[in-house]
């Protein structure tokens, strides 16, 4: 239910991104809720997303969550690098 109802808030390319699963996946449990509501869903998406695998999915959202701050602090070390060397030459040039 929780898939169905951040599709509802988001669409559909950003669920698959969001939980990493096909969109055919998120379009097979749409149409079970539709055709039966929860029940449609309880064994269905239990036993196609274990526990194990939601776990996959949110260590692997982790792992771009950190990879995106990496990459945010190398570009501020790189931007103060940029601007002790300007500054290293103004000096430089004032003298």
């Amino acid at each position: 239910m929780e898939i169905i109802n951040y599709y509802k808030a988001h669409g559909m390319a950003v669920t698959r991104r969001h939980y990493e699963i096909a969109s055919s996946v998120v379009s097979r449990w749409l149409e079970r809720f539709e055709r039966h509501g929860e029940a449609g869903l309880k064994n269905k998406v239990t036993a196609s997303l274990s526990e194990v695998e939601r776990e996959v999915v949110q260590l692997r959202r982790d792992i771009r969550e950190y990879k995106q701050m990496v990459a945010e602090r190398d570009l501020a070390i790189r931007i103060k690098d940029e601007l002790l060397k300007k500054t290293h030459l103004l000096s430089k040039i004032e003298k």
